[in-house]
């Protein structure tokens, strides 16, 4: 796990450091970056995937289902080959464990089967089987980074998830912190989440959320007291959103104002 980082010299970092220990001096396993567009979020995950071993990189609107579909496939066959366990018995414990790991998230889809060229089929509310591809961007977010994680047993791992929040209900991006605190406490791995999601820093305990700040022509980071917060008031006091309304409609409340 990392402990620290350093980045002298890599795009706009030039001498950048962040820290990812508690307050003990021991390891996170979970981080979280924060902050405005540009403040280097994105780049700091890339740096981390091109200059160490063991590190899963879950980048934001990148497909992942053929992964998915592999990591189904071979834990299926281990069901049934290494386990004794017939097809139906496997795929119960594949519907089983989505519903487990997404208990909670209103997921009304369960794991249906294989066909003979080993593509992977779901069942939905209405009991109709369908691809994975036929599923909403939010059902195939959560299966291709959160069950892909879990179903493929990454361990010993740096884990980094960009915007893990893309196509998610704020309801579920409420919930998301917590899926991958347990995934990483599980498999002990270290999972560093890169967002813009407000929801999902106020569910970040303190320890764990690093804000990035861009100052002048240098970028810090800052600690913030965010968890619990309401939307609201993080996206203001962390996300820096000024104004919370549609700024034309404010600007057209002033003149109103003024007229009278």
């Amino acid at each position: 796990m990392l402990k620290s980082l350093k980045i002298k010299n890599y795009k706009l970092f030039k001498h950048f450091e962040i820290s990812f220990v508690d307050s003990g001096n021991n390891p996170l396993n979970l981080v979280v970056l924060a902050g405005i567009n540009g403040s280097g979020k994105t780049t700091i995950l890339e740096y981390i995937a091109n200059n160490f071993d063991s590190v899963v990189y879950l980048k934001a609107k990148e497909q992942n289902s053929q992964n998915l579909q592999k990591e189904i496939v071979r834990y299926i066959k281990f069901l049934i080959f290494k386990k004794g366990l017939s097809g139906k018995e496997a795929y119960k414990i594949i519907s089983k464990k989505i519903g487990s790991i997404f208990e909670g998230f209103d997921f009304e889809i369960k794991f249906s089967g294989l066909d003979e060229d080993e593509n992977i089929y779901f069942e939905n509310a209405l009991g109709k089987e369908i691809a994975i591809e036929s599923l909403s961007t939010g059902e195939k977010e959560l299966l291709e980074k959160v069950f892909y994680l879990f179903v493929a047993d990454i361990q010993d791992s740096i884990v980094l998830i960009d915007e893990p929040e893309i196509s998610l209900h704020p309801s579920w991006q409420n919930r998301i912190v917590k899926i991958y605190k347990n995934l990483a406490t599980q498999n002990n791995n270290q999972i560093i989440i890169a967002t813009h999601s407000p929801h999902i820093v106020a569910s970040t305990p303190n320890e764990s959320l690093r804000v990035l700040v861009k100052e002048e022509h240098t970028i810090k980071v800052v600690s913030a007291d965010a968890y619990g917060m309401q939307v609201n008031k993080a996206l203001t006091d962390i996300m820096g959103v000024e104004e919370l309304r549609d700024i034309e409609l404010i600007q057209e409340l002033k003149k109103a104002i003024k007229c009278k």
